[in-house]
């Protein structure tokens, strides 16, 4: 049903539609779906002429990075992340850099190449760290602290469990109280201290 309404508008807004639709289908677990919303995207960017078609194929491949690695296809996730690499670095958008970095990093994990990830990590941690970005700030620490636990450094996962929570809170405070996505930051931030 989506989909159709999606197909009806202007180009890109299916672009921003779909990747967003896949990107919270994937959070849900809804993996068909997505899959269904990230099969449509890449076939507008083949059949399509899409403006700016470099910037809207990170998102898809930053959703498709995603999916395959919460479907358990580490190699699948790797072509995606590779990809959102080599597009990410024919642009100069930093954010988009530390996104692909930070990806790669996540899927380095699954492949249990440990200091691949740190390698990709620290990429990540230089870019947001030299940039306003908090949404890629919060994706960054959040790999950075899952790294570090997983390979015994505790402390330091800890502090990067504390400056995610921060980044959100901080993401939380700077909207009304009575702004729905507020809430969501909030529920966030205390869904991670109770997993953590």
């Amino acid at each position: 049903m989506a989909l159709s309404v999606f197909r009806a508008a202007p180009t890109k807004i299916p672009l921003l539609f779909m990747t967003t639709g896949a990107a919270a289908e994937i959070g849900m677990g809804n993996y068909d779906q997505a899959q269904a919303y990230l099969t449509e995207l890449r076939e507008l960017h083949e059949n399509a002429l899409v403006p700016l078609a470099w910037h809207w194929k990170m998102p898809m491949h930053s959703c498709l990075a995603e999916l395959r690695l919460a479907q358990g296809d580490i190699q699948a996730a790797r072509r995606e992340a590779d990809q959102l690499s080599e597009i990410s670095d024919r642009n100069a958008d930093p954010a988009w850099h530390a996104r692909a970095a930070q990806m790669s990093a996540r899927v380095a994990l699954a492949e249990q190449d440990y200091a691949g990830a740190e390698r990709a990590i620290l990429k990540a941690l230089a870019i947001v760290e030299a940039i306003e970005a908090p949404l890629a700030l919060r994706r960054v620490h959040e790999t950075a602290a899952e790294l570090y636990a997983l390979t015994g450094r505790h402390a330091q996962a800890e502090d990067h469990r504390r400056i995610r929570n921060q980044t959100l809170q901080k993401l939380a405070d700077s909207m009304d109280e009575d702004e729905p996505l507020r809430q969501s930051f909030v529920n966030s931030i205390q869904a991670r201290i109770f997993a953590d």
